[in-house]
């Protein structure tokens, strides 16, 4: 494979920036105790405006996308009914869920202040349609909660909107700032999302709170079909999974899929994050850090 012609770190300057502008909106709002977090898309955002040679500065828009990310967040945790986030308490546990959707929605408010300062109407009619497409992806899942007839293709449908659409926009920015080809950018953006969230999926099943910093196998307890469940459903039939999923004996699902799933699901992920990366090789190192646990995973 090509190495990666950009260097990943180049970018250090432009997310310190963004991590101060998370800061003092999340001070602002009364949440000084909120990590920035990884600033995967901002990175990814950054890697693209390098690509370009960018030479504007895109750091209020990228701060926009990572408030909308911990918003999502804050939302998520509600939905779900989750604990913990980031190996710490949840928004959610510690003042309650009409506190977090609030919060949620104040970061929403400035993120939309954000982008637009940036005086950009296309930035801001993608910004519209991602957030749109968040919402639809959620709902979307929501109203197929325990419904083993979901299958693949429409599950890949609720996870490019709910999780893809913001990498999608995040390498978007950058583009149509430069006036390039903004689509072309912002679906690598929204593969690369959904291929996180499936590891995301992968690892809420496999990996304890403890591995993951946040509870786990939350999904299959609140009914949600995803990854591991379909691949389950197409290896021991649905109405085998069913009876199972009824009996809440997860510890058993658990059992079954590592013996007769685990290795697809892994290989899978694997297969199509190294596609990427050999269409795209100035993201290698990129997505090496960022799939690291996928890529090194140990059967």
């Amino acid at each position: 494979m090509e190495a990666n012609t950009l260097n990943p770190n180049f970018c250090e300057n432009e997310l310190k920036k963004i991590k101060a502008n998370l800061r003092k909106i999340f001070k602002a709002v009364g949440l000084e105790n909120i990590s920035p977090g990884k600033l995967l898309r901002p990175r990814l955002g950054l890697l693209v405006a390098q690509k370009l040679k960018l030479v504007d500065d895109i750091t209020n828009e990228l701060t926009a996308v990572e408030l909308i990310h911990n918003a999502s967040l804050f939302h998520d945790d509600v939905i779900d009914e989750a604990t913990v986030r980031r190996n710490s308490p949840s928004l959610n546990f510690l003042k309650g869920s009409k506190f977090s959707i609030l919060y949620g929605d104040l970061l929403i408010l400035n993120a939309t202040r954000l982008i637009l300062d940036s005086k950009n109407r296309e930035i801001f009619e993608l910004y519209v349609k991602t957030v749109e497409n968040m919402i639809m992806g959620e709902l979307i899942e929501i109203s197929n909660t325990n419904n083993l007839k979901l299958d693949f293709q429409q599950y890949m449908d609720i996870i490019r909107k709910k999780s893809g659409s913001l990498f999608g926009l995040s390498a978007a920015i950058p583009a149509i700032v430069c006036k390039e080809d903004y689509e072309f950018f912002y679906d690598i953006g929204v593969e690369i999302g959904a291929e996180y969230q499936k590891m995301d999926d992968l690892f809420d099943f496999v990996k304890d709170s403890r591995e993951l910093g946040k509870d786990s196998l939350k999904d299959i307890e609140n009914g949600v079909v995803s990854f591991p469940v379909i691949l389950l459903k197409n290896e021991i039939g649905e109405e085998k999974l069913e009876g199972i999923l009824q009996e809440k004996d997860f510890r058993r699902l658990k059992i079954i899929f590592k013996e007769r799933c685990e290795k697809l699901a892994v290989s899978d992920i694997k297969d199509n994050v190294l596609k990427i990366a050999e269409e795209h090789p100035w993201l290698f190192e990129f997505l090496n850090s960022m799939f690291s646990k996928i890529l090194q995973y140990n059967l």
